[in-house]
């Protein structure tokens, strides 16, 4: 598998170190966009995004060796997630009160943007069967969660 590292985020510097997690040794360290949220992989392992919600970008990072390899431009991408099947990605746009879901995480273009009826979107799972997105929003005082019937995916 992959050496014995990992990433931190470094808000206030804009970038990321990678360390060796035996040594608490820095071993590589690069810029990224502005106020980086979370590292998130992707459906199939095979690439780690950095996101950088207020530099309205994903940087690509290759998990075998921790480089950087390319920074596309996303708007908010506070979080991402994938559907179940992997086919889709799902970019949690908190500022902006949405969920978009690119053609491909590596694609700043949208065929598709889901309104959310709630400030502070952020974390959301998929229900057993599949069939259903729950999504929770932490600055709502209304309820704290919201559910979106995934067949409105299906056809694109």
């Amino acid at each position: 598998m992959f050496p014995g590292s990992h990433l931190r985020p470094e808000q206030r510097q804009q970038h990321r170190r990678r360390h060796r997690s035996a040594h608490l040794q820095i071993i590589n360290h690069f810029d990224v966009g502005k106020q980086p949220q979370h590292v998130v992989p992707s459906w199939d392992l095979k690439t780690l995004w950095v996101l950088n919600d207020l530099g309205d970008s994903l940087t690509r990072i290759d998990p075998a060796t921790g480089n950087k390899l390319d920074t596309v431009p996303v708007i908010d991408p506070y979080n991402m997630y994938y559907t179940p099947d992997g086919k889709y990605a799902i970019v949690v746009a908190e500022a902006k009160r949405r969920l978009d879901f690119p053609r491909r995480a590596d694609d700043e273009s949208l065929w598709s943007r889901w309104p959310v009826p709630c400030r502070g979107v952020d974390h959301m799972d998929f229900a057993v069967n599949g069939r259903y997105l729950v999504a929770s929003c932490e600055f709502s005082v209304i309820s704290s969660r919201w559910m979106w019937p995934l067949e409105s995916l299906s056809g694109r």
